[in-house]
This record gives structure tokens, sequence and C-alpha cells, in this order.
């Protein structure tokens, strides 16, 4: 009995110490890659960089190296690689970076250290787009914006399983179907211009978005790019004719349309002009006079060039000088000596009405202290008469006579007392 008591003793001992102090935890060793997206594949557009970083965790010290491959091939020169360790020596991180990507960069990138790998799907999205230039002889066209998958990782053999969404864009509104001007095409990659106008030249936004169909929940890349409008210019806003007063401040309205925008020229009476001068200059809108004079009265031609068509548009703007008889009354043509001189009379009017006011207040005040002063008085008097015996001062009154105070014995008569 004794020897099974021992024998159950030395067993719980034994399993107390393997539990408790010769017990030793084993860390196991771990693979990281980032960024690791849904369905473990990363879309990338054509001109945008690439980040890929794996990270290697183990107990022991690590003395293998880590690998980086695309396609089972290593990463050539043109592709950066950092690797990073700590002072322990017990994690180690690969940073592989690739600015201004192209279609070639697309496959499968694995990541590989000791019996631990890792891996991630690039694939390289190609959008074109495709410009139109409105001409004489074909006014009708379409701008383009195609997304395409320019090089899909060996795990996708094609294109068809993603979708793309596309929405133009101009001058900050994007462009609906209920606009008469355009039509789209079946997927919206096309923007057909259905009825080309002045107002209607520039550049587009095509905006969009691309992702898998058979990954639940894939994650999408997003890209813009801009498509061209061209067509040539256009006057679109033009003064036919203009009568302005002496001294007038005179725009000349001339705006053109067109894209590239076209560059104005002003001519005056058939010969070119000086525009840059302080007083006569061109704006967006047109040409600026400053103090029109006889001068200035004349025909001035608007030209729209622009440098990429061939095409000008020209207008014949007739300024003139209205008959001084016309100009009165105008307040933009009173001389400025008349409109100083008005000013002039107002503030005038406006400091003596105020001194004015002053006046009377000072006044105000002097009436309040004269009453005073008497009431002042009147009570001196009526102690005086009190000390020389007279009647108690409730036998004294104050009488008003002719706007001076005097002090009456309401019961004695006035010359006994002298």
């Amino acid at each position: 009995m004794g020897h099974i008591l021992c024998l159950i003793f030395l067993k719980t001992l034994a399993l107390y110490l393997l539990n408790n102090v010769f017990i030793c935890f084993t860390q196991g060793s771990y693979l990281d890659f980032s960024p690791f997206p849904s369905g473990g594949e990363l879309l990338l557009s054509v001109g945008s960089n690439l980040t890929l970083e794996c990270s290697y965790n183990s107990s022991d010290i690590i003395t293998n190296t880590m690998v980086f491959t695309r396609d089972g091939v290593m990463l050539g020169s043109d592709f950066k690689q950092s690797l990073i360790g700590t002072n322990d020596g017990l994690s180690k991180t690969l940073l592989v970076e690739k600015t201004n990507v192209n279609c070639s960069d697309g496959g499968t990138y694995l990541c590989t250290m000791d019996k631990l790998s890792k891996r991630i799907n690039v694939t390289i999205v190609k959008v074109t787009t495709k410009d139109f230039r409105v001409s004489e002889v074909n006014k009708h066209g379409s701008l383009s914006c195609r997304p395409e998958i320019c090089s899909p990782s060996i795990a996708m053999s094609s294109s068809d399983v993603y979708q793309f969404n596309v929405t133009w864009v101009f001058k900050g509104l994007e462009i609906n179907s209920d606009d008469t001007l355009y039509k789209f095409s079946e997927k919206s990659d096309q923007l057909l211009i259905a009825s080309p106008a002045p107002d209607i030249y520039g550049i587009y936004t095509c905006k969009g978005d691309i992702q898998r169909t058979d990954i639940q929940q894939s994650e999408a890349l997003h890209w813009k790019t801009k498509a061209y409008l061209r067509g040539p210019p256009t006057l679109r806003k033009v003064d036919s004719e203009k009568s302005v007063c002496l001294n007038d401040h005179v725009t000349i309205i001339c705006e053109a349309a067109g894209f590239p925008p076209p560059i104005l020229e002003w001519r005056k009476n058939g010969s070119d002009m000086e525009t840059n001068t302080t007083r006569i200059y061109v704006l967006s809108g047109g040409l600026y006079i400053q103090s029109f004079t006889a001068h200035d009265s004349g025909e001035y031609t608007c030209i729209a060039k622009s440098e990429e068509f061939s095409d000008t548009d020209r207008a014949n703007i007739h300024v003139n000088l209205k008959d001084a008889s016309d100009c009165v009354g105008d307040w933009n043509n009173l001389p400025v000596i008349w409109i100083s001189v008005g000013v002039g009379v107002v503030l005038l009017i406006i400091v003596i009405t105020i001194i004015w006011k002053k006046k009377c207040q000072g006044e105000q005040q002097t009436n309040s202290n004269t009453e005073h002063n008497y009431a002042s008085i009147n009570f001196k008097t009526k102690k005086y008469k009190k000390k020389k015996g007279h009647e108690p001062e409730a036998l004294y009154g104050v009488v008003d006579v002719t706007g001076k105070r005097f002090e009456t014995d309401l019961n004695v008569d006035v010359s006994v007392g002298r």
C-alpha cells in the first residue's frame, strides 16, 4: 500500500513539474502579405504605382533569404526592393515598389520564405480615350472611353468576367440621357455627339469603375481620364453697334467659343491696334476702353483664331459718340467735380444738423442749472427772514412775475418791514 501511494505521489509531482516548470512554449513562424484584397486580386490602372509588402515572423533567428517572384521569374531591376529587419532578428519585411506601371507588370506575385509562401494576382487595366474633331465635312462623331484588361494574371484567362461603369462629366456637370446634344452607347463608354454646337467644345471627363463579377464583394478600381471635343473658333456673343458718352468706361463685348480656346485679335478701322496700354486692354469677354474720347470712335473688328484650325471668325462693331444732349442726366457721365460737390453738400448738411442738436442740448442744460440756482436763492431768503423775526417759513411763498422770482409775505404788508 505504501508503494502504491509513493507511486501516485511521484506521478503527481512529475505532472506538476511538466506543466509548470519544464514546459516550453514554441512560437510558430508565419508570413503576412499586404495588400490582400478580396479574391486575392489587385486592380491597378496603367500609370499608377505598385507597392507590395511581405513580412515574416519567427521564434527562431532568421537566416534564410526572402524571395519575390512574378509568374515564376525573379523581379527585374525596374522594381525597387527594400529589406527591413529587427534588432532581435526574429522578423523581416521585404518591400517591393514600382512607379508608373504598364501592361507588362500584371501577373501573379509570389513571396517565399523557408517553406511558407503568399501570392497575389495583379491585374493592370488600361483605359483608352478617343478624342473627336469637328469639321465641316463630318459634324457628327463620338468620344470614346474604353477600359481594357491589358494584362490579366495567369489565374485569369479572360476579361469577360469584369464589369465596368462609365459616366461623363462636362464643365462640372454630369451628362444625362435627357440632354438632346448627346447620345450614349450601350455600355456608355462612347459619348455620341448628336448635334455639335460651339458651347459643347472642350474637355470631357470620363469617370468609371471596374470589378470582377465572379467574386462576391470584390474590390473595384476607380479611374478617371479625359477626352477632348475639338471644334473651330466661333464668335457666340458680339455687340453689333454701341453708342457711348464722352469719358465713359466702355466694354465692347466679343466672346468666342471653340477648343482649343481661340485667340482674339482686334482691329480699328481696318488697321491693327495697340491693346496692351493702361487705357485700352483686352478682357476675356471683349475690349475695355477707359475714358472714351472722340478719337476712339470708329469701326472695331473682333477676330477669333485657332492654332489647330485654319478657320477664323470675325465681326465688325461700330462704336460712335453720343450727342452731348443725350448724355445730360446720365449719372454715369456726370463730371467728377459735380459728383464731389454733391457729396460735399450732403456732408455739410450732416455737420450742421449735428451742431444744431448739440446747441439745443446745451440750452436745455443751462435752463436746468438756472432753476437749480433760483431754488437755492429762495431757500437762503427764507432762512434769512426767519432770523429777522418774520413769520414762519410756511407763510412765505414764491410767485413768478415776468420770468423773475420774488419772495412775498402772504400775511404782512411789504411796506411794514421797511
